[in-house]
């Protein structure tokens, strides 16, 4: 059974930023990777990392408006995907978008927070990245 490991939150609550810098801290530690769309440097970005032999996605898109399709783009470039990294409103159609997901590829769904503070957001941010890493590493699923 694969993991999905969604990021939720409002607007602008540091989402993208924190699973960019996860991506990063994931690249620089497991070096076989492919960015599928966008860059680790733009706004939104997807990727495919292999760890231990493990198919790592992550999908940066919160938005409801382009969600479906990424998500659909990663399974079909992926065929294996273990564990994957979302984003997501905190209600709505995004949330049925990842539930929907979730139940379709038959994946336990992890949901968790960013970091809701704005003078200290880059550090908060790296804390979050650090800690998405650690709970894969901590429920041995790489």
């Amino acid at each position: 059974m694969s993991t999905i490991i969604i990021l939720q939150g409002v607007s602008n609550a540091g989402k993208t930023t924190t699973l960019r810098k996860l991506a990063q801290l994931l690249t620089s530690k497991y070096p076989n990777f492919d960015i599928i769309e966008g860059t680790l440097e733009e706004y939104d970005f997807i990727i495919k990392i292999e760890a231990n032999n493990k198919i790592i996605g992550i999908v940066s898109m919160g938005d409801n408006v382009d969600l479906t399709n990424k998500l659909k783009l990663i399974y079909d470039k992926c065929n294996n995907i273990d564990i994957l990294y979302g984003a997501s409103r905190t209600k709505g159609e995004t949330v049925k978008i990842q539930e929907n997901k979730a139940k379709e590829k038959n994946a336990n769904i992890i949901w968790t927070s960013t970091y809701n503070n704005k003078q200290n957001s880059e550090e908060l941010n790296n804390i979050k990245a650090e800690e998405l890493y650690k709970l894969i590493d901590k429920l041995k699923l790489i």
